[in-house]
């Protein structure tokens, strides 16, 4: 993947986004992507051995949603959180994320989790951009 990317780069193919599903999402992929000045939008996997650092704690996904307040209700979004990803290979500098918790629409009481390098977007941004990796460009929206 992350050469199928510096080719895309060679070719000037204008992007701001990598968007992925969660088979490629770790830690270390997304800093290599950032690294490529592209920022990525992907679905993560609860992972039980990758892990996220949150307020100088390491935790994998479910323990992280476990300590966050979660909004109740039909809210979309059920929290969202910035984590740090690791460190920047040249100045050793933290990488931040931001992990959006969104409801499953399939099973009400499951979560699903979206994670972005750009963590400036809104947890709406994040979920409209990470939406257009399913999009056709032949739908009729």
């Amino acid at each position: 993947m992350i050469d199928l990317i510096k080719q895309a780069t060679a070719y000037a193919i204008p992007g701001i986004y990598v968007l992925f599903d969660s088979w490629f999402t770790y830690p270390k992929t997304l800093i290599r992507i950032l690294e490529l000045k592209f920022h990525t939008i992907a679905m993560v996997k609860a992972m039980p051995k990758v892990f996220y650092t949150y307020e100088n704690r390491k935790l994998n996904l479910k323990s992280l949603y476990a300590t966050l307040k979660k909004k109740r209700g039909k809210a979309k979004v059920k929290a969202s959180i910035i984590v740090e990803i690791g460190e920047d290979s040249q100045q050793a500098t933290p990488i931040k994320a931001k992990i959006v918790f969104v409801k499953d629409k399939n099973k009400s009481k499951n979560w699903l989790a979206l994670i972005s390098t750009d963590i400036s977007l809104s947890d709406e941004e994040i979920i409209r951009i990470y939406g257009k990796r399913w999009e056709s460009k032949f739908s009729s929206k």
